[in-house]
Parts: structure tokens; sequence; C-alpha cells
């Protein structure tokens, strides 16, 4: 009477991660395909939340124009040279390879990064070791 037929499934997982999750999700879906948020997130969300923007959006790829563009909207323009150098860097650390043509896109999440250390560096007075 007890289970102890290791043979057989009982039940079904709690995490669906042997189905693919659908592209839209509807409100009475209530299959954890395993990308729920956390109860930390729920908690303490992200200040973005509120503007319609998901920390998702950080990674996905964008080309050179459209990094360029969105930095500009929150005040950071730039020469082409650093623009240049900057994106260069960041596709560097995306990808291991120096080689970028305008085709090649990186993550808004990692040319942040790059900007950040670019703009310590600038508060300290000197140029990062990778320029």
């Amino acid at each position: 009477w007890r289970n102890l037929d290791t043979d057989r499934v009982f039940g079904a997982p709690t995490v669906r991660n042997d189905i693919p999750a659908p592209a839209l999700r509807s409100v009475t879906d209530d299959q954890n395909y395993g990308d729920d948020t956390n109860a930390a997130k729920l908690l303490f969300p992200s200040p973005l939340v509120a503007l319609g923007v998901d920390e998702a959006d950080f990674n996905d790829a964008r080309d050179p124009e459209d990094v360029r563009d969105l930095m500009a909207r929150i005040g950071h323009e730039y020469s082409d040279d650093v623009f240049i150098t900057l994106y260069r860097r960041a596709f560097l650390l995306a990808t291991g390879s120096e080689d970028v043509d305008n085709s090649e896109s990186v993550s808004l999440r990692v040319f942040l990064d790059v900007h950040n250390d670019y703009m310590r560096c600038l508060d300290e007075g000197m140029a990062p070791s990778w320029w």
C-alpha cells in the first residue's frame, strides 16, 4: 500500500519544464513553467516595473543605434569616438571578440556595466585600464 514502485511516475511535476511556455500567457493559466517571480520580487519590485520596464528588457540584444538612443534618452550623450570605444568594450565582454560591425548587438546590461566603469574612472580622474 506504500509508494514503493520506483518505475511509476506519481503525478505531474510542480514546475513544468517538459513543455514550453506559451508566448502569451493567459491570466487563467495557473501552470508553473519555471519563470514565475519569487516572493522577494513581489514584495520589493524594481522601481522600473511601474514604468513598464521588465528586468528581461535589459538582457535583450540591441544594435549600436538603439543603445545610443536609449542612453541619450536618460541623459548620457557621447561623442562618436567615446561611444564606439564603449560599445566595442561591451561587445568584447559579451562575445570575447573585438571584431564588431554595425550589425552586431549587445545587451543594455553589458553596455551599462561598461558605462558605469567608464563613469567611475572619470570621477576618479583617470582613464579605464581598457581605454
